[in-house]
């Protein structure tokens, strides 16, 4: 077993393994002290002889039965490691320390506010300076109210525990509005918030324009970039059998992953298409509107197969994205799959919104 490690400059460590015995059965292991039922292998401890930790280390090591590593770095794959004392770190950690702010508000840290709201559809800061400050104005009260519309939350226009407590969970990364337009208020008459209209479409909602497939492409081929963990795949294959299922498409694996009409892949970061990912904890995964076929996962996540304590399903996280690629946007009851946020430590399935929003936006 070779076993590779580098020290990062956040002061996280990423760690990757390789089975140089193809007798090797194993897909990968979790080692998380103090949870039942995870065996704890401390002897793998010896190689890390210069590095010293602050409190015990929470460590996430995969690898893949051919040999291949599962999240080297700077590649395609998954794989994460964190100190216990940071394990719950995410990139929207910044909210809990402004909650209770209001409009008139002038706090460290509400440019952050923006910024999160800005990438979500919900503001539109054309004046950069304005966006950039931490004075709690006009327009990020409007924002705050129609997120809360959004999320069945007391319209306050305040960010209050239940809406820091929202806006904290792990979620996709594609927007909740897009060019002004939501239709997440599902079950409400049609009513226009501030700048932004809202239209109800039952418990579904579409991308502007409503995208979709055309009829010579309601069979779809899916392909894996290159590098992408195999233990990866087969949940994948699953949600996609799921939809077919429930819809009139059907999908097939190819080899070539630029040929294929839906590419899915593990990045990181700033990894080229506009949406870059955050780091652990944040954004899950994104998708994009037919007839793109981008899936992406963020290859910083803890992933697993099934609900795993502290890790999330990649299968519930797929069904979601592909809802993406068939042309649903988010929908605003919790119990679908195209809700925006994904619980880790669980699973999810389909809502009869979810296929009836297929079904209703190709008429079939």
């Amino acid at each position: 077993m070779l076993i590779q490690w580098q020290l990062l400059a956040n002061g996280r460590v990423s760690v990757w393994m390789t089975s140089l015995d193809p007798k090797f059965p194993y897909t990968g292991i979790q080692l998380m002290q103090g949870k039942e039922g995870v065996k704890t292998l401390t002897y793998i401890m010896h190689v890390w002889p210069r590095v010293e930790w602050k409190t015990p280390p929470i460590i996430l090591l995969k690898w893949n039965t051919d040999g291949s590593s599962m999240g080297q770095p700077g590649k395609s794959g998954i794989g994460a490691l964190a100190n216990s004392d940071n394990k719950k770190s995410s990139p929207f950690d910044f909210l809990k320390h402004l909650q209770g702010c209001h409009k008139g508000d002038k706090l460290k840290g509400i440019h952050k506010l923006k910024t999160y709201l800005e990438h979500f559809g919900y503001l539109n800061n054309k004046n950069k300076s304005q966006a950039n400050n931490d004075d709690f104005d006009d327009l990020l009260e409007s924002a705050l109210k129609t997120y809360q519309l959004n999320y069945h939350l007391k319209v306050t226009g305040t960010l209050d525990s239940k809406t820091v407590s929202k806006m904290m969970m792990p979620r996709c990364g594609v927007p909740d509005i897009i060019n002004g337009n939501t239709r997440m208020t599902s079950g409400k008459k049609n009513q226009r918030h501030s700048s932004t209209s809202f239209h109800t479409v039952s418990h579904y909602t579409f991308f502007p324009g409503s995208p979709k497939w055309p009829p010579s492409k309601y069979s779809l081929t899916y392909g894996f970039l290159p590098q992408t963990p195999s233990r990866a795949m087969d949940p994948v294959a699953k949600a996609l059998q799921t939809w077919a299922a429930n819809t009139h498409f059907r999908f097939a694996r190819v080899q070539g992953y630029t040929t294929a009409d839906i590419k899915i892949g593990f990045y990181r970061g700033n990894h080229g298409d506009g949406s870059s990912f955050d780091g652990r904890g944040g954004i899950l995964a994104h998708a994009f509107a037919p007839q793109d076929g981008r899936f992406h996962y963020d290859a910083d996540e803890t992933w697993a197969v099934g609900a795993t304590p502290g890790a999330h399903d990649l299968e519930t996280v797929a069904l979601h994205e592909i809802g993406h690629l068939l042309g649903l946007g988010h929908s605003s009851v919790e119990a679908a799959i195209m809700f925006a946020r994904i619980s880790s430590g669980s699973t999810k399935g389909l809502h009869s919104g979810d296929i009836q929003g297929i079904r209703a936006l190709y008429n079939v």
